[in-house]
């Protein structure tokens, strides 16, 4: 059934709100924070836009709640635009609404359950979520021995017949993110919640002691939904971790990016907390059985 552009704006509003009603029943404050930054982000995966008057739009409120929280604002939660370059698609978009959340005293598992718990609420049924550790979806779904071994990461890629780029047969990170792009995402069916991660793809999030890190990730189906990270709070660790972004980007000829050294400084005073950034374009647009982002974009209609 083809929904009016009334209909659709409708369902979208109604869905923001028991986003809310969410986040109100558990006490967690909506905040607001600047979009439009002096500083960008130094990830070598993801790309600010950026305003001719060099400043940055975010790619998302990460830094900036990260600072609210360091000044003691408590458990908050955001719903704003957040802004990526290069990134158009099925499922992708330039310009999209975010969620994102911040829970002190809980960790990783405390989170994904909150993250679960809330994709139970806005789609009002009983959802079943497989947890599988990084290295086992790899190789579950690749068909792999050892997901370390990048002759074995090749072999499937090949096998699937993917194109394989030769400036990154040397990079067994890149050729992990390629298998799980073309052939792992692909296969994936119901809700997964990919749990630890390896420390060299900690990001923001605190490493175990044994080569793993407190981060997870959500897909439902073959989308990604969720980020999230029991966060650190060394600044000597994550100035270090940014640093290393920076000779990443300076390798591959990536714009460079200055590090934002006032959230650095906040750091130290980051209360223990887990926080997940959330999609919800694509949320909704699986809520309601979508096949593409298309579906629930208003200026998609044709008629404005």
């Amino acid at each position: 059934m083809t929904l009016s552009l009334r209909e659709r704006a409708t369902r979208r509003a109604r869905f923001l709100s028991n986003v809310r009603a969410f986040f109100d029943i558990r006490s967690v404050l909506e905040v607001d924070t600047p979009l439009l930054c002096e500083f960008g982000i130094t990830d070598p995966a993801i790309e600010n836009i950026v305003t001719t008057h060099h400043r940055h739009l975010q790619t998302s409120p990460e830094f900036a709640m990260k600072r609210l929280l360091s000044a003691g604002i408590g458990d908050c939660f955001q719903i704003c635009k957040a802004f990526r370059a290069e990134e158009l698609g099925r499922w992708h978009r330039e310009e999209f609404t975010i969620l994102e959340w911040y829970r002190l005293g809980f960790d990783a598992n405390a989170l994904i359950g909150e993250c679960l718990a809330l994709l139970q609420h806005l789609s009002g049924e009983s959802l079943f979520a497989k947890t599988m550790r990084y290295g086992d979806w790899i190789c579950d779904y690749a068909g792999i021995e050892d997901w370390r071994d990048s002759v074995q990461v090749v072999g499937a890629l090949k096998l699937a017949n993917i194109d394989i780029p030769t400036s990154i047969l040397n990079e067994h990170n890149a050729l992990l993110d390629l298998l799980i792009a073309t052939v792992i995402v692909p296969k994936m069916r119901g809700i997964h919640v990919i749990y630890p991660f390896p420390e060299d793809q900690a990001s923001l999030a605190v490493k175990t002691h044994d080569g793993y890190a407190e981060r997870f990730e959500i897909y439902w189906d073959n989308v990604e939904l969720a980020n999230g990270f029991y966060e650190l709070t060394d600044s000597d660790e994550q100035l270090a971790r940014f640093q290393a972004d920076q000779r990443e980007r300076s390798r591959n000829g990536q714009p460079a990016r200055d590090i934002d050294h006032r959230f650095i400084e906040s750091l130290p005073n980051l209360p223990s907390c887990a926080g997940v950034a959330i999609g919800l374009d694509r949320l909704l647009a699986k809520i309601s059985g979508a096949a593409s982002l298309d579906e629930h974009d208003l200026f998609e209609v044709g008629t404005i």
